[in-house]
């Protein structure tokens, strides 16, 4: 993830942060960010 800016790459940390603890995505977060994590995502699940 190093080629990310340091707020998206927080940003990406929060959502998985958040989606563990809760199981649910926020939604208001900046769209890189969304999209790395829509990657994560598919490697969380399996």
């Amino acid at each position: 993830m190093s080629g990310f800016q340091p707020e998206v790459r927080l940003a990406i940390y929060e959502i998985i942060a958040n989606y563990a603890a809760t199981g649910e995505i926020k939604q208001d977060v900046p769209e890189a960010a969304m999209v790395a994590f829509c990657f994560i995502k598919d490697e969380i699940i399996s």
